[in-house]
């Protein structure tokens, strides 16, 4: 099969965009670096001289820290999307990979007094780069923390489904793309269920793609980055409105034999 020529040269383009837009923001990236630093130094120095310092001084100085944070979360998730780094892939244990993510997890919800509950149902083998995979779950958890009420509670399960279980589950009400072949032991989920306002039915098409938020804040990539991330590992995500209301995610990985022999 040849694409056509018009395809091709589109394919082209949009390569070499994304690889100057990744340089672009690796550029941006450096010297944000350095003003992390240096802010860092001055708020150090401003605090070795509390009595000396003018008053707001160091909430300033704060403040800009926050700042660069945010636009270094904004550069650091457009280079993943735009170039993501090769998977090592190594065996390990859904569910000691997820308990592994918990304190990150537990730091963002006290805050916001939304409980956090786990719960798996024994071993599952898979094989997975431990840091990329730390992203996927975090970008859905920390949403489903952030769309949650106060006194709320996101619960996240590990769990086995066979392929004709994950494909009726998505029947629902949203298609996503699952593999077309079927792993031969079945799939190894993170099911994440909040409590949060459900997803709008006008957003099903949009919600894994670029650049789409409704948040306030935010670049819209968590959820897309997410999403390529599990796909290079073989498993994929969706999502569906629970009838209780909140929104449940999954994330899937093809369960492993290596573990299980």
């Amino acid at each position: 099969f040849m694409a056509p020529r018009g395809f091709r040269i589109s394919c082209a383009i949009l390569a070499t965009i994304g690889q100057l837009a990744a340089s672009i923001a690796h550029e941006i990236r450096n010297p944000l670096g350095a003003m992390k630093g240096f802010t860092e130094l001055l708020a150090r120095k401003l605090e070795s001289k509390r009595s000396e310092v003018p008053a707001g001084s160091r909430e300033i100085v704060a403040d800009i820290a926050k700042e660069i944070e945010i636009l270094n979360r904004i550069v650091t998730n457009f280079l993943v999307f735009a170039k993501p780094a090769a998977l090592e892939l190594l065996d390990a244990d859904l569910s000691e990979s997820v308990r592994d993510i918990r304190p990150l997890i537990l730091k963002e919800a006290r805050p916001r007094k939304v409980k956090v509950r786990f719960a798996r149902s024994g071993s599952l083998p898979v094989r997975l780069d431990p840091d990329p995979f730390r992203r996927a779950v975090l970008n859905v958890v920390l949403n489903a923390v952030q769309l949650s009420p106060a006194g709320g509670t996101v619960e996240i399960e590990v769990r086995r489904r066979t392929d004709s279980e994950l494909r009726r589950l998505w029947s629902q009400e949203i298609q996503v793309g699952i593999p077309a072949t079927t792993p031969e032991q079945g799939w190894a989920c993170v099911d994440v269920r909040d409590e949060g306002p459900g997803i709008d039915p006008a957003h099903w098409g949009r919600l894994f793609t670029p650049f789409f938020t409704t948040k306030a804040e935010g670049f819209g990539l968590g959820l897309s980055i997410t999403r390529k991330i599990l796909e290079s590992h073989g498993g994929g995500i969706g999502a569906v409105t629970r009838p209780e209301g909140g929104a449940l995610f999954v994330l899937f990985l093809p369960v492993s034999t290596s573990l299980e022999d």
